[in-house]
């Protein structure tokens, strides 16, 4: 039996007639639908590339995972002129599926998924984040958001009423936006909610406190360049607490470059050499990093429920994070701050950093939250809903 499933990351196909990804989602991740599917068919955006640009990227495709290549358009405007050509590619797609699952908000899944239910193919939906959330004007202003913003609102609404399963990233607040049919008596017959972050079960680190010598800031992102992450707030609070005296690094995780009128604060500030940037990590690099530093911070504007704060959770570091709705299911208020406000994120590094204790129970905290998103906990909840939409087809 084949699986459809949708992919808002792009793939790029290297000399070797392989497909990559820059992000987390290679071939072990798709390989988990793989436990109740025969085949999969992944359908993404696909670009050629140099084997020299893939060689830092996981590979996707492997026994049972096929790729289906649909245009790559670059930009916003890109994608609407490519949009008819797409939708061409779309019943190529769907031929010989059996069931179909997207992973929503995704302009490609909202494409393919009225194709599917016209053929009457089963079909779920995954709900990763909220459009509301993802293109407000904190994130930058520019052609075209509010048509963004709005449409992939009411395709999603469409969606969870309509598909036959819907799960979400969140427990809670995510359906109170996107309410599935079963919710609200429509065709929709099943509901869950399991994230992607599948923690592996390891050791936690005993963290002596108070900390001695140089205190370590770490923070990942998939790409360091733009605002959405917090970049710019996260350099004004360290640049501000290295004035007031107190001992810092600062470790950025992520491909990319700062924002030019970042790295030059950075510079000014004469506080660089305390700054490391690592580019991208592989998995056990990054476990070393959560092992070896005190505070994670992710003052980020918009996410579903963010996979690297749970992971940084599971090693019981002490986390500091922006007043989002994913990350308010994870953290107390306590170590909350508004959206874009350096003052207030400098506050709270602050106040954690007087009063080290406070950072202690944290972390207890955290390690104990985490353990509910641990594999084995995820993986009967994720399984169980892949099951039921396969009992459909």
């Amino acid at each position: 039996m084949r699986l459809l499933i949708t992919t808002n990351g792009r793939l790029y196909k290297g000399p070797d007639n392989r497909y990559y990804t820059p992000i987390v989602y290679g071939y072990d991740f798709f390989k988990t639908y793989l436990q109740v599917f025969e085949q999969v068919r992944l359908v993404a955006h696909v670009e050629n590339a140099s084997a020299e640009s893939v060689k830092t990227m996981l590979w996707v495709n492997g026994p049972g995972v096929e790729v289906f290549e649909m245009p790559f358009p670059h930009g916003k405007w890109a994608y609407i002129k490519s949009a008819f050509s797409i939708q061409m590619r779309v019943n190529l797609a769907v031929d010989g599926c059996d069931a179909a699952l997207f992973r929503i908000p995704d302009p490609l899944a909202f494409q393919i998924f009225p194709c599917c239910r016209r053929r009457k193919i089963p079909t779920a939906v995954e709900v990763t984040s909220d459009p509301l959330v993802l293109y407000s004007s904190l994130g930058g202003r520019y052609p075209l958001r509010l048509f963004i913003k709005w449409s992939h609102y009411w395709e999603m609404r469409y969606c969870c009423r309509k598909a036959d399963g819907v799960s979400y990233v969140t427990a809670s607040y995510l359906q109170s936006v996107y309410p599935s049919g079963v919710q609200q008596n429509e065709e929709c017959r099943f509901e869950s909610y399991y994230t992607d972050t599948g923690l592996e079960e390891h050791d936690s680190p005993v963290r002596d406190y108070p900390i001695r010598g140089k205190i370590s800031l770490l923070h990942i992102a998939g790409s360091l360049s733009g605002r959405v992450k917090g970049h710019k707030e996260l350099i004004e609070a360290f640049v501000s607490l290295k004035k007031k005296g107190y001992d810092l690094s600062l470790t950025l995780v992520g491909s990319g470059r700062l924002d030019e009128d970042v790295q030059r604060l950075l510079e000014e500030s004469g506080n660089q050499e305390d700054v490391s940037f690592t580019g991208f990590l592989h998995k056990e690099q990054i476990d070393e990093l959560y092992r070896r530093s005190d505070i994670f911070v992710f003052p980020s504007y918009r996410e579903g429920l963010p996979r690297v704060v749970v992971d940084a959770m599971s090693w019981s570091l002490p986390c500091i994070s922006t007043d989002i709705p994913g990350c308010r299911e994870l953290l107390s208020p306590d170590v909350l701050v508004p959206v874009a406000d350096a003052v207030a994120l400098t506050d709270t590094l602050e106040r954690y950093l007087k009063n080290q204790e406070l950072l202690q129970k944290e972390g207890q905290k955290n390690r104990l939250v985490s353990m509910e998103y641990s594999n084995l906990r995820v993986l009967v909840r994720r399984l169980d809903f892949y099951k039921k939409l396969k009992s459909l087809a």
